[in-house]
């Protein structure tokens, strides 16, 4: 037999739920990884975590002692009769003396991009024509400023020359020098880095990437420059050993001209910005020892934070205390931070932060976000569904704790209530029907609202029958006893409403009452929109055909012996082992005495006699007929002593009907 309550709601299946939850963990995942590039503000807090690992954790090291710089300082630039264009007399000269000083290469970081004094152009012309030291001259083009006219005499000059784009990668968004192109792309500015030219120029195997992450290191130590730089116009002083093997940058070194951000002087406010020239020496540097600041793809990138934005949702989803997943949470972010920094310091690759750390946050808020609005949503559910079914303190419950409702079900031991009004049928054609109605609902009113006060739960109203569930939903250790105590009250209330209606005129019959106890299925069953919450199983089909064996005993309230078990402080008199219509074991069966019982004063008498029967004493006929002497109206005695009279005997009561 089965027991439903009928609950129609919006109940999200565990599917769904976790159907939203994976969009929510994708979105946030989406959003953290979007807004990191679209939103100024967050592009210029990654940039500023990119810096602070390069100017704090990159370690101190020296930079490749292969390169040196001369520079063109403002003392080399008054010696002339004009600043710009550079002398190219001056820069023809110092081109030879380099070679003289058995320079390994040159790099020219000087755009010979417009007309001087003719003779002066001719012989920087010859010169780069005929130097036989490898030399790579700077170029560039209209995206860095150069008009088409310069662009044109530029290419004319360096025909016979290999050249190398100066240009440098300034982020948009903030302006530092992170990167510098290795070789041509449609993005940027010429046809090959110049650095990467220079490097290619001495042998040096170039990265497969167009783009060069620069690997941006201090030097040994705070005093020390990054590299040797000596003023141009000193050159034929210096030693020729300071020069030789080497591969000697021409650049300007001058305060404001050529200087760009980077990260070693965005942290470190007291150092001044680099020149260009410096910026090609940290990239040559890097090319010519070998290292690479490691940047992972996009690849990596989705995967860490899809692998963060799922935390977020699991974190959020956690039945943990708030404040221990937001503590949870804090950790993780910790996490995300120190790992990245130890990954920097031991493997020099770069992960983003924000992104991951997004992804967490955005997934936690949204989720419990979610999560929120579900359990709200669940618990104004339950209060709606179990409120007409349930007294109040037990829909709090429910609604306190959503979680004692399985809906996948569960075996629970329930104790399970039945009752029926005897003589109910003919009284349907006999009154009136506004009368019918109130008089039945007057009754299921005050009987509903004596066992949803002792904690049982109306599964369901069939005409004037109550089917009740006792344990379920909300757990009851007390249950036996709560349905037993119900039960007499019912029993006394009936009674009392039997009697009032008969005294108006209306003959009520009795209200016959069957318990038992026993573990059923018990769970919500039905599809999306529709549930009911639903006891299967054989303990119920007990409990109607003992409500239905009161009619056949003459009794009011019959009760299994797995019931009166459970049961403390009430006195029980034995009525016998029942086998019950369909089944093949018998039940043991009992009756409640409540103080008020009429039964109650013959309680001894009947166990004496029911011993004798019990032990098949010839006796028991005589017992029991001396106590229908003492309670004329006890119709169980009246039962069993016809049976002892029809020469049955012992205990066993075969029911024959329900």
């Amino acid at each position: 037999m089965t027991l439903r309550v009928p609950i129609t709601g919006d109940i999200k299946n565990l599917a769904e739920e976790k159907l939203h939850l994976l969009v929510i963990g994708l979105l946030a995942a989406l959003i953290a990884l979007s807004s990191v590039h679209i939103i100024p503000m967050l592009r210029v807090a990654e940039n500023l975590l990119y810096d602070l690992r390069i100017g704090y954790l990159s370690p101190r090291q020296e930079q490749s002692s292969e390169i040196v710089i001369v520079g063109i300082t403002e003392e080399t630039l008054s010696a002339f009769a004009y600043r710009s264009p550079i002398d190219r007399k001056f820069i023809g000269e110092l081109l030879l003396r380099l070679e003289k000083n058995s320079v390994r290469a040159i790099g020219l970081d000087i755009l010979i991009d417009q007309k001087t004094e003719t003779h002066k152009d001719a012989f920087l012309r010859r010169t780069l024509s005929t130097l036989e030291v490898p030399i790579v001259a700077a170029t560039a083009n209209a995206d860095s400023g150069l008009t088409q006219s310069q662009e044109s005499f530029l290419d004319d000059f360096l025909t016979d020359v290999r050249k190398g784009s100066i240009a440098v990668i300034k982020d948009p968004f903030d302006g530092v020098v992170r990167n510098i192109p290795v070789r041509m792309s449609s993005n940027l500015p010429a046809e090959s880095g110049f650095s990467a030219r220079i490097a290619e120029s001495v042998g040096i195997e170039l990265p497969e990437e167009d783009v060069l992450a620069i690997d941006f290191k201090h030097g040994p130590d705070s005093r020390t420059s990054y590299f040797p730089i000596y003023p141009a116009h000193d050159i034929e002083w210096l030693p020729e050993v300071w020069f030789a093997g080497k591969i000697v940058l021409i650049g300007f070194e001058l305060g404001f001209e050529d200087r760009h951000p980077t990260p070693l002087t965005r942290i470190h406010a007291h150092k001044n910005e680099l020149s260009g020239v410096q910026i090609h020496a940290q990239a040559l540097s890097q090319l010519l020892q070998e290292r690479k600041i490691m940047i992972p793809g996009i690849g990596w990138e989705i995967a860490l934070v899809i692998l963060c934005a799922g935390l977020g949702v699991v974190l959020a989803q956690s039945k943990i205390n708030l404040r221990i997943q937001v503590l949870i949470g804090l950790l993780l972010l910790m996490i995300i931070w120190v790992s990245s920094a130890v990954i920097f310091v031991n493997t020099n690759t770069v992960i983003k932060i924000l992104p991951p750390n997004l992804a967490l946050l955005f997934s936690f808020l949204v989720t419990a976000l979610y999560q929120w609005r579900a359990e709200k949503s669940k618990r104004q559910f339950i209060h709606d569904a179990f409120s007409k079914y349930l007294s109040r303190p037990y829909v709090d419950q429910l609604v306190a704790n959503p979680d004692q409702l399985r809906i996948n079900g569960e075996r629970r031991e329930a104790t399970f209530l039945f009752t029926d009004l005897a003589g109910f049928t003919p009284l349907t054609e006999k009154l009136p029907p506004e009368e019918l109605v109130s008089l039945i609902n007057e009754y299921l009113e005050k009987t509903c609202a004596i066992v949803t006060r002792h904690g049982g739960m109306v599964a369901c109203v069939v005409g004037d029958a109550l089917h009740v569930i006792f344990n379920a939903p909300v757990r009851q250790d007390d249950h036996a006893q709560r349905a037993i105590e119900a039960a007499i009250e019912l029993d006394a209330f009936c009674r009392e409403f039997e009697a009032q209606k008969a005294s108006q005129g209306v003959q009520l019959g009795v209200t016959r009452i069957g318990i038992n106890t026993g573990v059923t299925v018990i769970g919500n069953f039905g599809g999306e929109a529709r549930m009911e919450y639903t006891a299967m199983g054989d303990a119920i089909n007990t409990a109607a055909r003992l409500e239905g064996a009161n009619k056949y005993l003459g009794t009011r309230i019959c009760v299994s012996e797995t019931t009166v078990a459970q049961v403390r402080g009430i006195k029980f008199r034995p009525i016998g082992n029942l086998i019950l219509e369909g089944k093949t074991d018998s039940t043991m069966i009992y009756e409640p005495i409540g103080a008020s019982s009429p039964d109650a004063s013959n309680y001894a008498a009947y166990l004496q006699a029911y011993e004798k029967m019990e032990n098949r004493d010839p006796d028991a006929v005589e017992a029991f007929s001396k106590l229908s002497m003492q309670a004329s109206r006890d119709s169980l005695v009246s039962f069993h002593l016809k049976r002892l009279r029809l020469g049955e005997n012992g205990t066993t009561v075969v029911m024959d009907k329900k």
